[in-house]
């Protein structure tokens, strides 16, 4: 790759890291209703993976002699420690910081550092004794961590589905 190409790259997968962090800061929930609370803040899980992915571009661009297992690692540490930067800041702001949003940044970027690990050549060769297993374990575990991720959204429609069920609309004001 040249160093202009690589400059560009750079450049490029920065602004995406701008654009994300933006999208946490400034995106509002629409309303504030059980459901959306939750659809919001497990939002963090893919927001925190797709950042974790452009940190692992960005050092790929910037750290290509390093080995591959070593800027993922360095992948998750920036992201996570991104990740808490961002929830200590809402002290600041109009959020409060939580615990498990930062748990669910970790589980979006364990999981999307995952399933690149397991498409990524280089993480694992081609013949590498036990390639396949070794990538149903990344995507068991990116699954594991995605769903942990989602638990409070599922909990949050079991609610509301027991809550309709226990009192039904008997009459409707809804016109037709």
């Amino acid at each position: 790759m040249t160093s202009s190409n690589r400059a560009i790259r750079i450049v490029a997968l920065l602004g995406v890291v701008g654009a994300l962090m933006a999208v946490q800061v400034f995106l509002q929930e629409p309303e504030s209703t059980l459901l959306w609370n939750e659809l919001f803040n497990s939002g963090h899980a893919p927001l925190y993976g797709v950042l974790s992915l452009v940190v692992l571009g960005l050092l790929d661009a910037i750290r290509p002699s390093w080995q591959r297992g070593r800027r993922y690692l360095q992948a998750f540490w920036i992201t996570f420690f991104a990740g808490a930067i961002m929830e200590l800041l809402q002290r600041f702001g109009a959020r409060d910081p939580q615990l498990a949003d930062l748990l669910r940044n970790t589980a979006g970027i364990v999981a999307f550092l995952a399933i690149a690990a397991s498409f990524d050549r280089a993480f694992l060769p081609a013949g590498a004794r036990g390639r396949a297993m070794k990538r149903i374990g990344l995507w068991a575990g990116a699954l594991v961590a995605l769903c942990l991720a989602f638990v409070p959204v599922i909990v949050a429609v079991g609610a509301l589905v027991a809550r309709d069920r226990a009192f039904p609309v008997v009459c409707g004001f809804d016109t037709v």
